[in-house]
């Protein structure tokens, strides 16, 4: 995050709620104990500011919350994930194989919560554009 800011790439998070301090968004989690560096009330408020950017020549990372009732507890995906690692550390799993490993892995521990909680957040992403 810091690196980006450094780069001048804006980066920001959707807060409707208008929250302090908003919390860039974990994967599956609304939270991930980073707070946002902004946070943007609407997305014609996002898509002025991507525009800005672009004039300036510069980027924008625009961070979009899981929605509630399918977002996951940070706590305890942090726990999944970190299991995850060590068994595919334990297995010799890396490189191209290891994103599949770990995602599979999550997915067994949640029992599909998690593969629900992303499917959601695609669907949720893409309404967002509309």
């Amino acid at each position: 995050l810091e690196y980006l800011e450094t780069q001048g790439v804006f980066v920001g998070t959707y807060n409707p709620e208008k929250l302090d301090n908003v919390q860039v968004p974990g994967f599956y989690c609304r939270e991930s104990g980073v707070i946002s560096p902004y946070g943007f009330e609407s997305f014609a408020e996002a898509a002025q500011i991507g525009h800005y950017q672009a004039m300036v020549g510069s980027g924008s990372v625009f961070c979009i919350p899981p929605p509630k009732e399918t977002a996951m507890d940070s706590k305890v995906v942090g726990d999944i994930i970190e299991r995850a690692n060590q068994k595919a550390k334990e297995l010799g799993v890396s490189g191209k194989q290891l994103t599949p490993f770990l995602l599979s892995e999550i997915a067994t521990s949640t029992q599909g919560k998690s593969v629900e909680s992303n499917i959601r957040l695609v669907k949720n992403n893409a309404k967002s554009l509309v």
